[in-house]
């Protein structure tokens, strides 16, 4: 996968890769709109299973759940076709 470095994925424009995995890759990115900065995991969807996505959107509904000054916030999350 290439690097995205100054792309816009919804709300947030990457700034630096942080870390690539198997299926995703962690950028440092800026909220546009609030002007922060925040941590943006893109994944590689079109290489999960359907029911892989589905556990992913109920683990983001649980970790948005949480709250406690150890873990990290989740603000948003969202899908981009051109991920793959």
């Amino acid at each position: 996968m290439a690097d995205l470095t100054e792309q816009t994925f919804g709300n947030y424009r990457l700034i630096r890769l942080l870390a690539k995995t198997e299926f995703s890759e962690v950028y440092v990115g800026e909220d546009i709109r609030l002007g922060r900065l925040a941590a943006v995991k893109l994944l590689r969807s079109r290489e999960m299973m359907e029911p892989d996505l589905k556990q992913f959107l109920v683990e983001m509904r649980i970790f948005a759940r949480l709250d406690h000054p150890n873990i990290v916030r989740i603000h948003d999350f969202g899908s981009d076709s051109r991920r793959g």
